[in-house]
């Protein structure tokens, strides 16, 4: 008898599920999501917040140097982009080439006080990632010898440029003792 009233009392909660699960609410929508940035949000706070942190960046400080795995075209995540990284970066290095994401985030990051440089890879045509640099708005060029040693490092500061900054991020062992 106990058995019979179990099975009757689990068929019922059974049926009440698939019943409830059945119903619009469970059913997912597309939503449009507005995200509104802290400038949009408070306008005269976000000035405040800008010239703190710009002034910060003025002051007598350690500098903080970061290198991003900027977002391939299309990202999926919001961690590949330059408005994620923390506003106290002095430098950011991306390690890619910018996409039109990164493009869109320069002016905040220039706002901030943080610049960003582009990278150049060994190989890479450096005339070409110097004028991209300064013509998208780089504050700089990260020679990127990570892997591989420049040819002749020389002849590639020579072709880059007036960019601005330049740093070389690698094993400096790589590096041409000359320059």
């Amino acid at each position: 008898m106990k058995t019979r009233r179990i099975i009757a009392i689990l068929s019922l909660f059974g049926v009440l599920c698939a019943g409830i699960s059945c119903s619009d609410w469970t059913e997912t929508e597309v939503m449009d999501q507005e995200v509104i940035r802290p400038d949009r949000q408070d306008p005269a706070g976000w000035a405040e917040y800008v010239a703190d942190v710009t002034a910060y960046k003025r002051s007598e400080h350690l500098l903080a140097y970061a290198c991003l795995q900027n977002a391939p075209e299309p990202s999926t995540s919001e961690r590949d982009f330059l408005r994620s990284l923390p506003d106290s970066l002095d430098i950011v290095s991306l390690q890619r080439t910018p996409s039109s994401a990164d493009l869109e985030d320069l002016p905040r990051m220039r706002e901030l006080g943080t610049r960003v440089l582009c990278p150049l890879l060994p190989g890479e045509d450096a005339a070409a990632v110097g004028n991209r640099a300064r013509k998208q708005g780089f504050d700089g060029v990260a020679l990127q010898a990570w892997t591989a040693p420049f040819a002749d490092l020389g002849a590639t500061l020579a072709a880059l440029g007036e960019v601005g900054m330049v740093v070389y991020e690698g094993d400096p062992l790589l590096a041409d003792p000359t320059c």
